[in-house]
């Protein structure tokens, strides 16, 4: 039985084979980003949405985004956000109040959806 270990190292390939295609198809484009988006409906896959875009996106949760750089040769991963930010249990509590780091850090953050 595959282990979330298999699972991961799985997803690590089939992105960096998606890396890799748009690569090998755009070297013609001086810098561009690639920013993917991966998300599950009512199934047990995981569907994955891949954009290229001329402009550096904002950072959106649930993405993975790179910089790629035809000129300089550079790749560069820029983020990598997961769906939701893990939240400290002692918060869950509806009386306390959530601290304004946590605020500050959310702020200006898109949801895809």
């Amino acid at each position: 039985m595959p282990t979330i270990r298999d699972a991961a190292y799985g997803m690590e390939e089939a992105l960096r084979q998606v890396i890799e295609y748009v690569m090998n198809r755009k070297v013609h484009l001086k810098k561009y980003y690639i920013l993917i988006h991966a998300k599950t409906y009512d199934t047990d896959q995981i569907l994955s949405k891949v954009v290229i875009m001329h402009r550096q996106p904002p950072k959106l949760l649930g993405t993975v985004c790179y910089e790629i750089d035809n000129t300089m040769g550079t790749q560069r991963r820029l983020w990598v956000l997961p769906f939701d930010f893990p939240i400290d249990e002692r918060l869950l509590d509806v009386d306390k109040r959530v601290p304004d780091s946590i605020i500050k850090s959310g702020e200006g953050m898109l949801i895809i959806n």
